[in-house]
């Protein structure tokens, strides 16, 4: 179900005029996807960010 509301959202940037499937509905379904994969990863990513920035005696600014 999810799926399908995806793709009626955004069902006028599936198709070029040639019927091919566009880059603008693959950029909208992955820009979602990974955030809510960052979303999750957020604690893990950061974590390892700092560790590394420790190591390298940096601060990231």
């Amino acid at each position: 179900m999810a799926e399908a509301a995806i793709v009626g959202a955004v069902r006028c940037d599936l198709r070029d005029p040639h019927g091919r499937a566009t880059d603008t509905a693959v950029r909208v379904i992955w820009t979602a996807d990974h955030l809510n994969a960052v979303r999750r990863l957020q604690p893990v990513l950061a974590a390892a960010a700092g560790r590394h920035l420790a190591r390298r005696g940096g601060t990231g600014t």
